[in-house]
């Protein structure tokens, strides 16, 4: 067998083969664990390494702990000896009512990382790293989903249990399953969004009470839904049985969800940038965006409502009058964002423009900060909104209901 030649020293090896060979294979995970340190988001590690170490996130996953199993504990005992027992019910609805409470800590504890970021120490230092809020807020949101997965994880082997106890059904444990994170997003981003409003202490102590005293308000009413599960069975139930109607209403409450994920960050980073960059652009393209998906929707309404014959066949008309009206509130909220920027540019604002990618650069006029672009902006989307509701009246051939709607836009 050939020896091998070290490549440092030159001296021979009784192994064999490259230089490097015996070396790869071990190092090959320590390659990976770096390459991806080095890329992982600097926010999401220090805040998971933070959240996973401070007494509030121990306190609240051994209470979930405790809680289910005393739940389960009980329920078990009590279906013992019982062949039909419906005690699985009792014990999803205790499980799921808790989970609910998870997801206002969640965003209360989102909300105090962010206030937390924000102090004047913290805040000139990540400004300086060169990191700008969006970066921020990925990390802080993915650092929260990191954290609602390990409270899942812990109420996982438990939710099984339920279903082992009969009396409730897997549709009912998938729904839940996807409806608490999504509410823990949603929660999650509004407390992002009301962290990022004011800087002063007495705004954030106002927005942080709303916040706080509207999510335990909304856990509270959810005893409701989940001590009842005859109501979210029947509704369930009721979807399924019509498949056009429940994916409709599936993909419109997903849609809603996802427009208002996504406005809650664009508002909340635009806050966050400094005065003198770019604040406006996000919104406005957001704008823009909401603005096609609802007339989307609304001309996706009419004409299902017009397939299933409920009416005279001009819904697609009714449904394009009816837009005009929330076309123009829409632009009339934007409206408002544009009364308090500045006429003047910024040196940096300047630059946004003038040093446009090319693939962008025709959009600068509408595209771009400052009161004219978004007093312009605000003129287009009136005026193709009040567009959209004339044709609406044409298709409806000139019918009083739609003109009525048409003069209400106006």
């Amino acid at each position: 067998m050939p020896a091998k030649v070290d490549a440092m020293n030159g001296e021979a090896s009784p192994l064999g083969g490259s230089p490097d060979s015996g070396l790869r294979t071990p190092d090959m995970g320590g390659r990976l664990a770096a390459w991806v340190s080095d890329r992982a988001n600097p926010m999401l590690v220090r805040c998971i390494r933070q959240e996973l170490r401070s007494k509030t996130f121990l306190a609240v996953f051994v209470l979930l702990l405790v809680i289910s199993a005393i739940a389960a504990i009980a329920t078990a005992g009590a279906s013992s000896g019982q062949p039909n027992s419906q005690m699985g019910r009792t014990l999803f609805s205790v499980l799921a009512w808790a989970w609910s409470l998870v997801v206002v800590i969640q965003a209360m504890t989102t909300f105090q990382a962010v206030i937390r970021e924000r102090n004047e120490d913290t805040w000139d230092l990540l400004d300086l790293t060169g990191m700008g809020p969006r970066p921020v807020l990925r990390g802080l949101l993915l650092a929260n989903l990191v954290q609602g997965q390990l409270y899942t994880a812990a109420l996982a082997p438990f939710l099984v249990m339920a279903y082992l106890l009969r009396g409730i059904d897997l549709l009912t444990i998938a729904f839940a399953l996807i409806f608490l994170p999504l509410m823990g997003i949603a929660a999650s981003t509004l407390a992002v969004f009301l962290a990022s409003i004011g800087n002063s202490k007495p705004a954030r102590a106002f927005f942080g009470g709303i916040l706080g005293l509207s999510l335990a308000g909304l856990w509270l009413l959810s005893a409701g839904m989940w001590f009842k599960l005859e109501w979210l069975d029947y509704g369930l139930a009721n979807l399924i049985s019509d498949p056009k109607e429940g994916w409709t209403i599936f993909g419109l409450l997903s849609n809603i969800w996802l427009a208002f994920v996504v406005m809650m960050l664009v508002l909340s980073g635009a806050m966050m940038t400094h005065r003198a960059g770019d604040r406006s652009s996000g919104p406005r393209l957001l704008w823009f965006g909401i603005w096609f998906n609802a007339l989307g929707w609304f001309i996706g309404m009419g004409a299902l409502f017009s397939s299933m014959g409920y009416a005279s066949g001009k819904e697609v008309g009714y449904a394009l009058s009816s837009f005009s009206i929330t076309g123009v509130l829409w632009a009339g909220l934007l409206g408002l964002f544009s009364i308090s920027e500045d006429y003047e540019l910024s040196p940096r604002q300047a630059r946004t423009i003038t040093q446009a990618p090319a693939w962008r650069r025709w959009a600068t006029l509408l595209h771009g900060p400052g009161a004219h672009r978004g007093r312009l902006v605000f003129v287009t989307l009136l005026v193709a909104s009040l567009a959209i509701g004339l044709l609406g009246k044409v298709l409806t051939n000139d019918d009083s209901f739609a003109e009525r709607i048409l003069m209400g836009s106006w």
